[in-house]
């Protein structure tokens, strides 16, 4: 790249039946939480776990390694399919939780807290789609 800036990652997903799934992921990235990001690369991994726990209820887990900082992190999250939303959870251990509600007409609410920084986010959300042409109709005759 003409900066310097590289990201990419290689990924794998195995479902061993139709309720268990496993994702590993090995990624490297700029550090965007330095000014001057692209000057050093971020290396991660990551492997997930779901279990789908009936039709409408799939609970997970992450564990999260980024070096060159050693740093870990490990998430727990939900979600719940109703018959016109969805509500998804979750919590990490850096004192995050965080959750997401959307009506599948295009509202939806989300919050994130976290306790460890004194930091709280509550957010909106609004999807206006037209609706779909009409097919025009022959006359009666």
């Amino acid at each position: 790249a003409a900066t310097g800036i590289s990201m990419g990652s290689v990924g794998a997903r195995y479902g061993f039946n139709e309720n268990n799934t496993v994702t590993c992921q090995i990624g490297v990235g700029p550090d965007f939480s330095s000014p001057m990001g692209f000057a050093n690369d971020v290396y991660s991994t990551k492997a997930q776990y779901v279990r789908k726990v009936t039709d409408r209820l799939s609970m997970g887990t992450e564990l999260e390694f980024t070096h060159p900082d050693m740093s870990s992190a490990m998430r727990v999250g939900w979600q719940y399919l109703f018959r016109q939303a969805r509500v998804q959870g979750l919590v990490d251990t850096a004192g995050r939780v965080s959750m997401f509600a959307q009506d599948y007409n295009g509202f939806g609410l989300s919050g994130m807290i976290d306790y460890w920084h004194g930091d709280y986010k509550f957010g909106f959300q609004m999807n206006v789609v037209p609706p779909p042409p009409q097919a025009e109709q022959p006359p009666p005759m």
